[in-house]
């Protein structure tokens, strides 16, 4: 596929675009296949409007140009939201040209090699709360863009291309809780093992999580063990937290 949501005011693709727009539980995957400069979920000449609870997954550019993201905010998009979004295996989750007053927060985004944030040409941003998983650097694009950068949350993530390799389906339904707070993507891999991730906004709690298979290996994204007890039927008692939680079922 080429683009995915595209909202802008004016110019090429969709004619949409205005203030107060909502962009919410979509699941959007592997496009730009073929162009440049756009994005998962692209907003351009927006105002007032939040995209919220969507997940982004295998945006990858192909060949030389402009790049692509998981969440696009264009030029002149003011007094917008980005939050409680995640992107698995784009290298530039959010971008934010030429903005102003643009709030990212609560998201999580996770890349098998080296990952960008990018506010460029843009001023009063602010970034906090965010989860970022990553094996390689971080480049902040116009770190000057940003006003506010605070209790974001950097790993280190070596096991996430372990646990989710390329050629990975993902699994939609069921992926977040009804407030948003729990986030639990999972997807089955090529070898044909289930996989997935799961951790809370909330209070850290011992929970009886339906992870749908047994056994199973539970691990942080720093590769460490994850102590659980096994109930049954695919369900496993262990510590759901900030801190993402992956596990890779038994191969069948």
């Amino acid at each position: 596929g080429n683009m995915g949501c595209v909202i802008m005011a004016s110019g090429l693709g969709r004619r949409f675009g205005g203030s107060k727009l909502l962009v919410e539980d979509n699941y959007i995957h592997h496009v730009m296949q073929t162009l440049h400069d756009g994005g998962g979920v692209y907003l351009g000449q927006v105002r007032d409007s939040v995209v919220r609870g969507n997940l982004v997954a295998d945006v990858v550019a192909k060949g030389a140009g402009f790049g692509v993201s998981a969440f696009y905010f264009d030029q002149n998009s003011v007094d917008c939201v980005l939050e409680r979004n995640v992107s698995l295996g784009v290298s530039r989750p959010t971008h934010n040209n030429i903005t102003r007053n643009v709030v990212v927060r609560d998201n999580a985004f996770f890349a098998s090699g080296d990952l960008t944030v990018s506010f460029q040409g843009s001023r009063d941003g602010t970034f906090s709360g965010n989860l970022l998983g990553f094996k390689g650097k971080l480049d902040v694009i116009t770190r000057e863009g940003i006003g506010v950068w605070t209790n974001n949350v950097v790993f280190d993530s070596a096991p996430f291309a372990q646990v989710r390799p390329e050629g990975s389906s993902d699994i939609t339904a069921g992926w977040h809780d009804s407030d948003r707070t729990e986030f639990f993507p999972r997807w089955t891999r090529p070898d044909g093992r289930a996989a997935g991730m799961i951790w809370t906004t909330g209070a850290a709690a011992v929970r009886d999580v339906k992870l749908g298979c047994d056994p199973v290996r539970l691990f942080d994204l720093g590769g460490k063990t994850v102590r659980s007890t096994a109930k049954g039927a695919g369900i496993h008692a262990f510590e759901v937290s900030a801190t993402p939680v992956c596990f890779v079922g038994a191969k069948k």
